[in-house]
């Protein structure tokens, strides 16, 4: 039973570091997309490409307790998997578009398919840690998060790597290849289907409580969860045009920058998950903003290329485990709601996510703000974040439910 239970997580952990893997690609090859051999994106079209797949996300996670109830677990990461197929195919063509119009038609449908995938992958693989885990859901949770941020880190300097060996269209052929070999592993192991164990079928009952009668405090978690979304967005998905465009800084450090945010974001979920078996996690969690806060603060203010990688490094540490955190203490201090808080928490962060990117994209192409401006919103986000933190974790923890 151990030994299964070990093996299951060991396939969620690497479903979530290829699904990280997907997430960097397109904000990490934004700079090649806006060049015009490759189709030259605008910013508005840049920032509109990602609103499928916020809205695919949000909308997948809002059902997901139906779908959960009607169809069960592994269907779901089953066509989560797909999804992340589906992604990787269409950012392969566009990549190889030679219009504009066509290279914003491929990302809009990757963007679609990444919403579907990422909706349904992540909502299965939190909700599976949170049941399979109950009394050290915070550490696995950040470990589940921690393999998304190695994926996330890995795909700006593939993109650079195969950019500069001028073969990146075709690179996306190795992509592919990866990602039929974790279907296969996928339909050969079915990870999801833990409920059939007696051992967790008490843990995996459905919440019988509608997500509408939530207490207010967890949708203040959730709407914590929709900010620190903003504010990741933004630092992450603008970080390669505002480094070059409005502080001036080559590709390589672009790119270099955005690696160690995922590096140092995974590496702080690793170090949070120890942490949280040792020490109260709600101190984790009120640092994280006052760091986020703190290095958006610095970034606006530099201008020395060399501090590019270094202050992103410490944006990443300050986000590592924001998010896993909120949906760990979220489900423990609201443990009646495990199952809707798990999934719409995944809603809140990819509706900041389009707030953040989709939106700013609108504005700044409208000339209605500037990119330095988008970043000012983010450091007022970690500044909001800093209370919230603090109030939704006033009291003291319950005991695993």
């Amino acid at each position: 039973m151990a030994h299964r239970k070990v093996s299951r997580t060991a396939i969620f952990f690497t479903a979530a570091f290829f699904q990280g893997f997907c997430l960097t690609i397109i904000p990490a090859a934004s700079f090649i997309f806006k060049q015009p051999g490759f189709g030259l994106l605008t910013d508005r079209q840049y920032g509109l490409c990602f609103l499928p797949m916020n809205l695919s996300a949000v909308f997948v996670t809002i059902f997901f307790k139906n779908l959960l109830g009607r169809f069960g677990r592994g269907p779901l990461l089953n066509w989560g998997v797909a999804g992340l197929g589906g992604y990787m195919a269409a950012v392969w063509a566009a990549s190889c578009a030679h219009t504009n119009h066509e290279l914003f038609l491929w990302l809009l449908c990757a963007n679609l398919n990444l919403g579907i995938g990422f909706g349904l992958l992540i909502s299965v693989s939190n909700l599976a840690m949170v049941e399979l885990y109950p009394a050290q859901r915070d550490a696995l949770l950040m470990g589940l998060h921690g393999f998304l941020g190695i994926g996330a880190s890995l795909a700006p300097l593939t993109v650079e790597f195969f950019y500069r060996q001028a073969v990146w269209p075709l690179s996306h052929g190795i992509y592919l290849a990866a990602w039929a070999l974790l279907a296969l592993l996928l339909f050969l192991t079915r990870p999801a289907d833990y409920c059939l164990d007696s051992a967790f079928t008490g843990a995996c009952a459905l919440d019988l409580h509608p997500a509408g009668r939530m207490p207010f405090f967890a949708w203040v978690f959730l709407g914590a969860i929709f900010i620190y979304g903003v504010a990741e967005s933004i630092t992450g998905n603008w970080a390669t045009l505002y480094l070059t465009h409005e502080k001036g800084f080559t590709f390589q450090t672009a790119a270099h920058a955005l690696s160690a945010f995922w590096i140092f974001l995974t590496l702080g979920r690793i170090l949070a998950a120890f942490a949280a078996l040792r020490m109260d996690v709600r101190i984790l969690y009120r640092l994280s903003p006052l760091g986020i806060f703190t290095g958006l603060f610095f970034l606006l203010g530099i201008r020395q290329e060399a501090l590019a990688v270094p202050v992103y490094a410490a944006l990443g540490f300050s986000c590592s485990y924001f998010f896993p955190l909120s949906v760990g203490l979220s489900t423990q201090y609201h443990g009646r709601w495990k199952d809707a808080l798990s999934s719409l928490g995944i809603a809140a962060i990819m509706a900041g996510v389009s707030f953040g990117t989709t939106l700013m994209g609108v504005l700044q192409n409208m000339q209605r703000v500037e990119i330095s401006q988008t970043f000012m919103l983010a450091a007022a986000c970690g500044a909001l974040l800093i209370v919230i933190a603090w109030w939704v974790t006033r009291n003291r923890l319950p005991g695993p439910v």
